[in-house]
């Protein structure tokens, strides 16, 4: 299956079972309590969880395919992208929500009938979790679906949601996939060690207790269904792999950091990291812009300028000191502008802060050899158009006081302390400063400050 396949069977299910489909919201949450990024499907939601605002939707269900960025704060998988095959910064979450209305059993019953007979999975390599004070969720799996007592794992605090430390919370119930022995031992998803076998693709959240600030809980009068199935793992289980840079959308772009780089997936184990991190910050950065981020220093455009820096120096990693993000952007929209018509809307914008597509720019390495003027040089000592002078400005080849380093790197031969001029040569020492409304007095208690003032009291009267 393909990604917009799964896309439109994902909404038409829940569409024919009265669910609203509601559009995704972006990647800035607009919720006070909310975090930097969305990172969860049923963010936008957040109201009418807490019972701000009244549900608009009639009956009370709602269907989304939510963007999400995890890449700062406590959801933080930069680290791991491109040496775990299923971390991302970011991914679509797929998400069916109920305010007030269904509840458990049919929660239960359409996750299961949407994983089997719409997705085609095995229901023998299916696994269930679910909390160890809920017994009911525990009991309509059995009964409700005919899933196999044996394959349903008790756990703690793995199974419990929280949206903070006040606020809805409930128990959950978790569907994992057995990729098989080949991929670790048995003893399905509460043994740590078969993390990569048996691997989460769907958690149903069963809101039903509203944590007090003294950490009690206390029954909701409305009980809610918040769902989250990973779209990028539920393609790669379609696939029998574990891993999601397989699946379509995000191979495409690996094919284009192999043309950028010269590089090819399975050649070399750090040269797989950087493709596939490459291929996974390119929607990043992407959706980013589109929303609105720009690159700077401060707070979410920070976060933008790391994950561009990031994909410039794996490609850096592997010989390329060309600019890649101009390729990576182009083939993103062209991928996803079906599904998220605010790509296409922006690209204007999108190219302009990350760079237009088109033919890659010569390797300045790769220019005629000029025997005397070195590469790059045109005629009388120039520099070739897009040739770059590697000698920083004059402001810059000063060094601080105190460093003993220029701007570049390079060790200075004076010790230091001394300020020196770019050439080696001492600068000029200039006389300490004073702050505004001090003065120096002298032997006689005479201002100084000053040539004119000091000529003016010195000079010689007549009679």
């Amino acid at each position: 299956m393909q990604a917009q396949e799964l896309r439109r069977a994902w909404t038409d299910f829940w569409q024919a079972r009265q669910h609203t489909a509601v559009p995704a919201s972006g990647l800035i949450p607009l919720h006070p309590s909310a975090p930097m990024f969305t990172n969860s499907g049923m963010m936008p939601f957040v109201p009418y969880f807490i019972g701000e605002e009244p549900v608009p939707f009639r009956p009370p269900r709602a269907s989304s395919i939510q963007t999400c960025v995890r890449a700062g704060g406590k959801h933080n998988d930069l680290d791991a992208i491109g040496r775990s095959p299923r971390h991302l910064s970011f991914f679509e979450m797929l998400g069916n929500f109920s305010f007030g209305d269904y509840f458990k059993a049919d929660a239960i019953r359409w996750a299961w009938e949407l994983s089997t007979e719409v997705l085609g999975l095995d229901g023998d390599r299916i696994w269930v979790t679910c909390h160890v004070d809920d017994d009911e969720a525990a009991q309509l799996w059995v009964e409700e679906v005919g899933f196999p007592a044996e394959r349903i794992v008790r756990l703690d605090k793995d199974n419990f949601w929280e949206m903070g430390d006040t606020g809805p919370c409930g128990p959950s119930s978790e569907l994992f996939w057995d990729f098989g022995p080949e991929f670790g031992p048995d003893g399905g998803p509460a043994n740590p060690a078969a993390e990569h076998r048996f691997v989460e693709f769907w958690n149903l959240v069963f809101q039903q207790y509203f944590r007090l600030g003294d950490g009690s809980l206390k029954p909701l009068e409305s009980k809610n269904i918040d769902t989250g199935a990973g779209l990028e793992r539920i393609l790669a289980i379609t696939l029998g792999t574990p891993d999601v840079f397989a699946t379509d959308e995000l191979r495409s772009l690996i094919a284009v950091a192999e043309e950028a780089t010269g590089a090819r997936l399975g050649a070399d184990a750090d040269a797989d990291v950087a493709l596939k991190l490459l291929a996974d910050h390119a929607r990043t950065m992407t959706f980013l812009v589109t929303d609105g981020v720009v690159p700077s220093n401060e707070e979410r455009s920070y976060v933008l300028r790391r994950i561009i820096r990031r994909a410039i120096r794996f490609a850096y990693l592997l010989g390329v000191e060309r600019p890649v993000t101009p390729l990576l952007a182009p083939r993103t929209i062209e991928l996803m502008g079906e599904a998220y018509p605010q790509l296409q809307a922006s690209a204007d914008t999108v190219l302009a802060v990350l760079g237009r597509g088109g033919p890659v720019p010569p390797d300045p390495a790769q220019r005629p050899r000029h025997p005397r003027r070195g590469p790059g040089r045109g005629p009388r000592g120039r520099r070739a158009p897009g040739d770059r002078c590697l000698r920083p400005p004059r402001h810059l080849r000063v060094p601080a006081r105190g460093d003993h380093r220029d701007r570049r790197g390079a060790r200075l031969r004076h010790r230091p302390g001394r300020l020196r001029r770019g050439d080696g040569r001492p600068a000029r020492a200039r006389p300490p400063g004073r702050q505004e409304g001090e003065r120096r007095r002298g032997r006689r208690g005479r201002c100084v400050r000053g040539r004119a003032r000091r000529a003016r009291h010195h000079r010689v009267r007549g009679p």
